[in-house]
């Protein structure tokens, strides 16, 4: 019900799951996940319309897609390449780099014009698909509550490209805020 709910909503949804034993010990720990679109505007927003403890933990995170499909076997990496596919290899990296420290930048940037407990924000930038760095980083911080834009892709859309809000709804062990870009 959650799922139908939050894709077809055109106001925020929270759905909320318990919280565990050990995590009630600790300051509510958030995940903001920025990719600049009106979706994650719209989730920092609404997030900042709610009454948030003094000690919120806030981590921001932007996600750069990786150059390539997955993890490049270290036997290829030492193979002996000719001087063109080198240089070639050397720009795509230097460019992957310069995509990461943009992506980097204009988070910390949209951050730093926030109000606390979002103005104090870890920033993370990290390289990948964006639903399985999203629920990894739940995973390693022990996240309470994510805020995520939903881009609104119609039903053949998310078929073939797949939804990230949907993936994290699904996968991610917390509660998951999802706001829709105009």
């Amino acid at each position: 019900v959650s799922h139908a709910v939050a894709q077809t909503s055109k106001i925020p949804v929270l759905v909320v799951r318990p919280k565990q034993q050990a995590a009630a010990m600790h300051p509510i720990r958030v995940l903001y996940a920025y990719d600049g679109s009106t979706g994650s505007s719209a989730a920092l927003a609404t997030a900042k319309q709610l009454s948030w403890p003094s000690d919120a933990q806030v981590v921001a995170l932007t996600v750069v897609e990786a150059l390539t499909a997955g993890e490049i076997p270290d036997w290829l990496m030492k193979k002996a390449r000719d001087a063109d596919a080198e240089a070639m290899a050397s720009h795509w990296e230097r460019e992957f780099e310069d995509d990461k420290r943009q992506a980097r930048d204009q988070l910390a940037d949209v951050m730093h014009k926030q109000t606390p407990p979002f103005a104090a924000a870890e920033i993370v930038c990290a390289a990948g698909h964006a639903a399985e760095q999203i629920i990894k980083l739940v995973a390693e911080r022990n996240i309470d509550v994510v805020l995520l834009g939903s881009h609104g892709k119609g039903m053949l859309s998310r078929l073939l490209v797949g939804s990230t809000s949907s993936k994290v709804l699904n996968q991610a062990a917390c509660s998951v805020l999802i706001a829709r870009g105009t």
